[in-house]
């Protein structure tokens, strides 16, 4: 439902925006995008922290739905390369401490950079600091709302709406 990013620094007139991406062959997709993961912030929406505290939430308009087994790639995007997010590297300090090392990667997954979001290098190391939120469904009830591109107007048969369950026909 949305992504908590932590920038150290923001730029002063372009946006920074997210995406999330399929991964294709070890990479984030160059070309593809997941529909209605898209999500634009200007600068004055962007939180800024000295110690990695405060959260800038990139909210989606819809639960976005990723299928299981598979990898994606959430993806920070802008023109204005004075964004900076925080990120930690195995064997360095942990911000404002000269004790605690990071001795371990706190994900399964890899940090990737790229100057045009379509080359990517692999930085192994390396881990964004991030929080993602899923949904909560609590209720079987619900309302679904059908949006269709621009068709022309026709009269329906009665009852046009067939539900499919297990194979065979619900209604």
């Amino acid at each position: 439902t949305k992504v908590a990013l932590y920038f150290s620094a923001k730029g002063s007139t372009l946006p920074v925006w997210v995406e999330i991406r399929p991964m294709i062959n070890g990479y984030p997709s160059s070309t593809d995008i997941l529909p209605g993961s898209f999500k634009l912030l200007n600068p004055e929406q962007v939180v800024v922290s000295s110690d990695a505290s405060a959260a800038t939430f990139f909210e989606f308009e819809e639960p976005i739905y990723l299928n299981s087994y598979t990898e994606y790639a959430v993806t920070v995007l802008s023109n204005d390369p004075d964004y900076f997010v925080y990120k930690a590297k195995l064997g360095e300090f942990a911000l404002n401490t000269t004790e605690r090392r990071f001795g371990r990667q706190s994900f399964l997954g890899s940090l990737f950079k790229s100057q045009n979001a379509s080359t990517w290098t692999a930085a192994q190391e390396e881990d964004l600091k991030f929080k993602l939120f899923r949904a909560e469904f609590t209720s079987n009830e619900g309302q679904a709302v059908f949006k269709n591109a621009s068709l022309p107007e026709r009269i329906l048969p009665s009852d046009p709406i067939e539900f499919f369950y297990n194979d065979s026909d619900y209604y």
